[in-house]
């Protein structure tokens, strides 16, 4: 649903399925309905990864890794790691 802002999301308990309410914002502004069993939100938290400003981070010989940049804990085996985990992404390092 390129180009299509989510108005509302409700779960129907006779259909058992989701109402998606989008807007058009493509030029019509047209409201659309899509219905489906499932809801998965990827709203794009991760499209711009943002490392914030440490004092003092720069006088460390270290990595900062973003999130979205991790793979897997492979290349962090027999290191010291310090983890700062926050908001919904904190679940990916389970």
């Amino acid at each position: 649903m390129y180009r299509r802002n989510v108005e509302s999301a409700e779960y129907d308990q006779v259909s058992k399925k989701w109402i998606v309410k989008a807007k058009n914002v493509g030029g019509s502004d047209e409201i659309e309905k899509y219905f489906g069993g499932f809801l998965v939100v990827a709203t794009g938290e991760t499209t711009d990864p943002y490392i914030p400003q440490i004092e003092g981070l720069s006088s460390f010989n270290v990595n900062v890794l973003h999130s979205t940049k991790y793979k897997s804990g492979k290349e962090f085996e027999n290191k010291n790691v310090l983890l700062l985990r926050l908001g919904i992404l904190a679940w990916r390092f389970h």
